[in-house]
């Protein structure tokens, strides 16, 4: 499995990036959902102040930028990895109240999963049989949002009222 790794530049100062999960935007620029760098102390701290500025991110290949959702929380996170090198984990809240993400490799099976547990923290009774059904509507009615990126992770961000997708599972029976 080849890895992606792109580079991201904010005046100046690049950085390596393996992972990245974004919320499809207006034109080529994308709300940031997930980011993973690596670079300099100095270098990640200056791309998560520009991110955390509201300010767009370049990404070096593809013509497209990343920035902050205006209205989001976001956080940042680094740690050493020795030659004076950073890895670095920058992430917005709505990541872990309003998305599904599975890893690439596990494929539907890791989708299932996802969308299972994201569901089991709503107040919607299914049966796992309803999953493709909850999926199709949920698409369909533009609840769910395919997320965007590159490395291993893939999501949905999900946007709906429980009481909506109760009737439509209702509806559906």
């Amino acid at each position: 499995m080849d890895i992606d790794i792109k580079e991201l530049n904010y005046k100046g100062v690049a950085v390596q990036s393996d992972l990245c999960l974004y919320e499809r935007g207006r034109d080529d620029n994308h709300n940031l959902m997930l980011l993973s760098i690596y670079g300099t102390a100095q270098q990640v701290k200056a791309i998560f102040s520009a991110i955390a500025s509201f300010n767009c991110v370049s990404v070096a290949s593809g013509g497209m930028t990343i920035s902050r959702a205006h209205q989001s929380v976001i956080h940042g996170r680094g740690t050493g990895i020795g030659y004076g090198k950073q890895h670095f984990l920058i992430w917005d809240d709505s990541i872990e109240t309003d998305a599904a993400v599975w890893f690439k490799k596990e494929g539907k099976e890791g989708e299932k999963t996802a969308l299972k547990t994201f569901l089991d923290g709503r107040k919607v009774p299914y049966e796992d049989g309803f999953l493709g059904f909850i999926k199709k509507a949920l698409i369909k009615d533009k609840d769910a949002c395919k997320l965007g990126g590159w490395g291993c992770l893939e999501g949905y961000m999900l946007d709906f009222e429980d009481d909506d997708l109760c009737n439509e599972i209702v509806q559906g029976l």
